[in-house]
């Protein structure tokens, strides 16, 4: 699995990233998922509807036990939001919701069908994205979600 510690069957590389905080409220929210879209959502993060940790875990070693048996790469990005324990202290947690939401919004519309978008943690996020051995497309991608 790629979150044990062992990750030696998976070669990865590298590749810092800073998430900057945001002064404005973003311009649309998470809606609601529908019991007829997904009668079980067991699988996924009930606060922002992206995948849960146990289901990005396995879309994840799927993702990579693919890649190695193809020889392509697959990109993985974990995006934290900086200072989220203090807005969650000013503001409250109805709004850092409200946050987290957005949050998920955004990156799900960014990374949208190229790959796969879960909640690892509180404020951390988890995205593999197949197929992607352009690091200056990664970065595109990374810098939009971050603006």
């Amino acid at each position: 699995s790629f979150f044990s510690d062992d990750i030696t069957k998976h070669e990865a590389t590298s590749f810092n990233f800073s998430v900057v905080s945001y002064d404005q409220r973003p311009a649309y929210t998470v809606g609601i998922i529908s019991n007829t879209e997904f009668p079980d959502r067991s699988f996924l993060d009930p606060l922002t509807c992206l995948y849960n940790k146990r289901e990005i875990r396995k879309i994840t070693d799927s993702v990579l036990d693919k890649s190695l048996k193809c020889g392509t790469k697959t990109a993985i990005a974990i995006i934290d939001l900086d200072h989220f324990k203090e807005m969650n202290d000013t503001y409250g947690h109805l709004s850092g919701d409200k946050a987290l939401m957005n949050t998920a919004r955004i990156i799900k519309d960014i990374i949208g069908s190229r790959g796969y978008v879960g909640r690892i943690g509180g404020d951390e996020f988890f995205a593999v994205l197949p197929d992607l051995s352009d690091l200056d497309k990664l970065r595109r991608l990374l810098r939009c979600i971050r603006a």
